[in-house]
């Protein structure tokens, strides 16, 4: 699994779950050459912050 972040200045981050994988920038003028698929399934929250 991955998550995504929009940076203020638009840039894209993509962090892997996986230690496999380093964390990836896309800066805002190569995001047309992304697509995001997929669907946000469900989220818990177990009352603390």
């Amino acid at each position: 699994m991955s998550t995504l972040q929009e940076r203020f200045d638009g840039a894209l981050i993509i962090d892997s779950d996986s230690p496999l994988y380093e964390r990836e920038i896309v800066e805002p003028n190569q995001l047309e050459h992304i697509s995001i698929i997929g669907k946000y399934v469900s989220h818990s929250y177990d009352g603390e912050i």
